[in-house]
């Protein structure tokens, strides 16, 4: 049997902008439920940059919420078949005025995927060329331009305060050995660039602090790679690859640790180590992250 299986989809409301639907289903263990979906034919968003590096938004009313937003200029596509950068395209102009023929891909997000389909492809507008707006007569769209600066302010402003659940001195909840593997791990494939595949994992072998008047934490670590040509590039010619990637990982490591380091690094070879459930976890990571 299937995890779920749907068995009946009965439209109970359509509407100019979604459709209500009762689904029931068939869940895992053989019981009967009756849930909600809405069906919605997906949206674009837009970020629209000026010249000068500041962005537009849009400021309405949303029934929603009862209340004003200030959002990026957004809208939904007219028919499910119609492309999102079209979409795009059409509400930056709609809403604020700006014609753009440089729209870039950003993003994809699904806002509420427990019972809605609804998808949101968000673009990055420059090359802003000044038309006007195309407003339907029930929208009313204010359009204010923001630097980055006060955009971030704008938003911690309306942003509503909640719980505490840390410390206001930590800054993670990672133990300090596996943020030492990550460091690493970035100054790594920082300096590595182009030259391998992302399929290097950071092992930290030893981590202790010597005691005395001005400590030292000794670090061994191990960059595990998948092949002895990439062993090869990571080491560099008499070694002086290693030498760099340990440098600037001792440096952030030092920073985040506020003591001195003595880091070691070896490289070692194991064959296709992502395709080990084992090995990954050993390392700390899950398959979507490498």
């Amino acid at each position: 049997m299937e995890i779920i299986k749907r068995l009946n989809r009965e439209l109970v409301y359509k509407g100019t902008v979604i459709n209500m639907y009762r689904d029931t289903v068939q869940v895992q263990n053989g019981h009967i439920a009756e849930w909600d979906f809405i069906g919605h034919k997906g949206a674009a968003a837009v970020v629209p940059v000026l010249d000068d590096g500041r962005v537009l938004m849009v400021k309405q009313y949303r029934n929603a919420l009862d209340r004003m937003t200030i959002e990026v200029p957004a809208g939904g596509r007219d028919t499910t078949d119609e492309p999102y950068i079209t979409c795009a395209s059409r509400e930056l102009e709609e809403e604020t005025g700006y014609r753009s023929d440089n729209l870039e891909f950003l993003i994809s997000v699904q806002t509420t995927v427990a019972f809605c389909n609804e998808k949101i492809d968000v673009f990055v507008a420059r090359n802003l060329k000044k038309t006007h707006q195309h407003l339907d007569e029930d929208e009313c769209v204010e359009v204010e331009a923001y630097d980055v600066d006060e955009l971030i302010d704008t938003i911690y402003k309306y942003l509503p305060y909640g719980p505490m659940f840390y410390d206001e001195d930590t800054v993670t909840d990672q133990p300090q050995r596996q943020i030492a593997a990550e460091i690493i791990r970035e100054k790594a494939l920082h300096a590595l660039d182009e030259e391998i595949p992302h399929g290097i994992a950071v092992a930290i072998d030893r981590m202790k602090t010597r005691p005395g008047k001005n400590p030292i934490v000794d670090i061994d670590a191990t960059i595990i790679c998948e092949r002895e040509s990439h062993k090869g590039i990571i080491i560099g010619k008499g070694g002086a690859m290693l030498k760099k990637i340990g440098s600037n990982a001792r440096y952030e490591i030092e920073r985040l640790l506020e003591e001195q380091v003595n880091l070691k690094l070896w490289v070692k070879v194991k064959k296709d180590w992502r395709d080990s459930d084992s090995m990954m976890k050993n390392f700390g990571y899950n398959k979507d992250e490498i």
